[in-house]
C-alpha cells in the first residue's frame, strides 16, 4: 500500500472567518491537496463523536492517499481544531513541523455568526441571538441544549470565541513561526492579496487561476423541516439515504446537495444591537488582549470604544 506523506498545514479555524473561502483557494492550486470532507476534525477527540467525521487515523491516511509528489502541501481544513483542548497537543505528535493558518474575527462578529450558521443547520433552537447569547451559562452545564445538536460546545458562545486562550494552547506546544494569522477583515476586503502573502510565507508560487468568489456566505434555509432531513436531523432520514446508496438507486450525496442549494437563501444579518456587542467586547476584552499579546498584533478596530 502507498505510504502517506504526513499532513503538513493545518487550517486550524476559528470557524466563520473565512476558512471555507481559503480552503477552496487551496483546491485551485496545483501544490496543495485538498479532502473532501473539507474538515476531517480527526484531532479534535474531545469535540461531540456525531460532529467528528474521521475516527480512525487509517481513515485519516486514506484521505490523503490519492496525493502526489507534486503536492507539497497537504490540507486539513478543520477550524474545530481551534476550540478543541486536545487537537494542538495531537496535531504536534503527529507531525511537530507542521504550519497552522489561523483566521481571527472580533468576538461579537464570530459568535453572531455561529448562531447563525447554527440555526442555519438546525443545532440551535433560539432564533434570537441575544436570548441565545444568554443562556451560554445553562449550556455549559448542559442544559437547554437542542437535543439534536451535533456539537453543543459550539452553543456556549461567551466561551467559544476565547481566541487568545485556544492560541496560547498552540504556542504552549509549536513555535510562533509555525503559526500564520489573517485576520477576516483584511479577507474579506482584499482576498487575494491576503493569498498571496500566505503562499509567499509557504514559499509556493503564485497561481494565476484562482477564482477568488467569496464562500460559505450567510443563509437562510426556505424550509426548516426540510433543512431538519437533510441535516439528518429527523430520525430514520440518514437510514434511508445509507440503504438508497447502498443500492445504487441514487447518489444520496448528490441529491442533498442539490436541495439544499434549492432551500438556501443568502441573507444579509440585521447589525447587532450597540449594547449587546459592547457586552460581549466586555466579555471578551482581557482574552483579545492575550491575543494581541501573543501574536504581536493591533486589534484595536476591534473594540467599539
Amino acid at each position: 500500500m502507498k505510504t502517506v506523506k504526513k499532513v503538513n498545514l493545518f487550517l486550524i479555524g476559528a470557524a466563520k472567518c473565512g476558512t471555507t473561502s481559503l480552503f477552496r483557494y487551496f483546491e485551485q492550486h496545483p501544490s496543495f491537496y485538498t479532502t473532501m470532507p473539507k474538515e476531517p476534525r480527526f484531532f479534535a477527540h474531545d469535540i461531540n463523536e456525531k460532529h467528528r467525521l474521521i475516527k480512525t487515523r487509517e481513515e485519516y491516511d486514506d484521505l490523503y492517499r490519492p496525493s502526489t509528489c507534486n503536492h507539497e502541501y497537504l490540507v486539513d481544513g478543520s477550524p474545530a481544531y481551534m476550540y478543541s483542548s486536545v487537537a494542538a497537543e495531537e496535531i504536534y505528535n503527529y507531525n511537530p513541523n507542521a504550519k497552522l493558518v489561523v483566521m481571527l474575527r472580533p468576538p461579537a462578529d464570530l459568535v453572531y455568526s455561529v448562531h447563525s450558521q447554527y440555526l442555519w443547520s438546525c443545532d440551535e433552537n433560539i432564533e434570537d441571538f441575544e436570548q441565545a447569547w444568554r443562556l451560554s451559562g445553562d449550556r455549559k452545564k448542559g442544559s437547554l441544549v437542542p437535543r439534536d445538536c451535533s456539537n453543543p460546545q459550539v452553543l456556549i458562545y461567551d466561551e467559544f470565541a476565547s481566541l487568545g486562550a485556544q492560541i496560547e494552547r498552540y504556542l504552549k506546544i509549536f513555535s510562533r513561526e509555525q503559526i500564520y494569522p489573517i485576520l477576516f477583515d483584511d479577507f474579506k476586503d482584499n482576498s487575494k492579496a491576503c493569498f498571496v502573502n500566505l503562499l509567499d510565507y509557504l514559499n509556493v508560487p503564485w497561481e494565476d487561476s484562482v477564482d477568488f468568489t467569496p464562500r460559505n456566505l450567510n443563509t437562510k434555509h426556505r424550509s426548516k423541516l426540510i433543512s431538519m432531513a437533510l441535516h439528518g436531523k429527523i430520525p430514520g432520514v440518514a437510514k434511508l439515504k445509507a440503504l438508497l446508496n447502498s443500492i445504487g438507486i441514487l447518489n444520496t450525496t448528490s441529491l442533498r446537495s442539490h436541495l439544499m442549494k434549492m432551500n438556501n437563501k443568502v441573507i444579509k444579518r440585521e447589525p447587532l444591537p450597540s449594547n449587546l456587542r459592547l457586552e460581549i467586547e466586555h466579555c471578551y476584552e482581557e482574552d483579545v488582549q492575550k491575543l494581541e499579546s501573543l501574536l504581536e498584533l493591533d486589534l484595536s478596530s476591534w473594540r467599539t470604544l
